[in-house]
């Protein structure tokens, strides 16, 4: 099961966008899209972020939010908050994760299920899918299992028995 703190979800969240220089930053760099990202009440977001940005992990700065009228607070990572970011995602892909096929439970590490899936769901979506239903269950996912596992069923993480590195 993969366990994240409200902490390492914003950093894994904030992890997603590039430094942007430029003036037009994603709405979800700002408190509203935090809030949204790591399932959280927006007047929660500053009791998580100030810690980060005290322990310069997170900066904050003032910045036009596309689509938007005015500028606003977005929140980055620092250089440190990047390297932390990256030790997170690289754990967490590391992790193994109970997987539903239609008919069988099994094992996949959440790296492989990244990889197959392409992009198509982050660390945070997978966390929180696990968090509602316990399982990843591809088709609630809205990924096409046979695409992605179609193999699954004869990985090594399957049995514990023949785990290799587990």
């Amino acid at each position: 099961m993969i366990r994240l703190t409200t902490k390492e979800r914003i950093l894994l969240h904030l992890a997603r966008f590039a430094r942007h220089e430029e003036m037009d930053v994603p709405l979800a760099m700002t408190r509203e899209g935090i809030a949204s990202a790591v399932w959280i009440e927006q007047r929660h977001v500053a009791q998580y972020t100030d810690p980060l940005v005290r322990d310069g992990l997170v900066t904050v700065r003032s910045a036009h939010v596309q689509n938007g009228r005015q500028r606003r607070r977005v929140y980055e990572l620092t250089d440190a908050g990047r390297r932390v970011a990256a030790r997170l995602v690289a754990r967490t892909k590391l992790e193994v994760v109970p997987v539903w096929d239609g008919e069988h439970t099994w094992e996949v590490r959440v790296g492989e299920i990244l990889d197959k899936l392409n992009g198509k769901v982050s660390i945070l979506d997978l966390a929180r899918h696990l968090a509602e239903a316990g399982i990843v269950d591809f088709a609630a996912l809205g990924a096409n299992q046979e695409d992605a596992f179609a193999e699954g069923r004869n990985s090594h993480l399957r049995d514990p028995k023949t785990r290799e590195g587990a």
